[in-house]
């Protein structure tokens, strides 16, 4: 049975295929959306790096510090030469 006006299988097999065609084989952009999502994972990989190195850093100059004030009262020191009298010098 034939209805007057309505389209032939063939053709509407047809065109889905087309339209699945189309969005199957259509990836513009698809490498440049890779490339953005690797450069902020390495961005993001970078960032706790230098978070941790940072902390790092500050430990080891903490300690640095907290040994030379050590050895400066022990030894005796005085605050590096500078003149800390509210007088006059003479």
């Amino acid at each position: 049975m034939v209805v007057q006006g309505a389209v032939p299988y063939t053709e509407v097999v047809h065109a889905l295929r087309a339209m699945v065609g189309v969005w199957t084989r259509d990836d513009r952009g698809q490498d440049l959306s890779d490339y953005c999502l690797l450069t902020a994972l390495v961005a993001l990989i970078a960032l706790g790096v230098f978070i941790h190195v940072t902390g790092g850093i500050k430990n080891l100059w903490n300690i640095g510090n907290t040994t030379l004030v050590t050895g400066n009262s022990v030894a005796g020191g005085t605050n590096g030469g500078a003149n800390t009298s509210s007088g006059n010098a003479r």
